[in-house]
């Protein structure tokens, strides 16, 4: 797709994602350490449970499905994460109060 479309919705892009889609993926990043550390799934299985979780919203899913058909944004296993695409891991605690990370996104 081309740089300017975006590669989930096809709107329009700065880069590979449009606003939206690429504030879901940042969400999506710094998330994966919360569950990667409380539940120790890897990227992928992550992903999958994201997309399958009611609470998490429309465009996070969608950004999950893009990821999950691209091998290059693979994450690897819980110990085997780069610190790659760590949007701002803030430790602020600002989850839903669930300590397993199901809370939406």
């Amino acid at each position: 797709m081309a740089a300017d479309k975006c590669a989930v919705c096809g709107g329009a892009a700065g880069g590979e994602l449009c606003e939206l889609h690429l504030e879901a993926k940042k969400r999506l990043e710094r998330h994966f350490e919360v569950w990667r550390e409380r539940m120790g799934v890897g990227w992928q299985d992550y992903l999958k449970r994201v997309q399958g979780n009611p609470a998490t919203g429309s465009a996070v899913k969608e950004v999950a499905a893009h990821l999950r058909g691209n091998p290059e944004t693979d994450k690897g296993d819980p110990g085997e994460r780069s610190g790659d695409g760590n949007a701002g891991n803030d430790d602020d605690d600002d989850d839903d109060g669930s300590d397993e990370g199901e809370g939406g996104l």
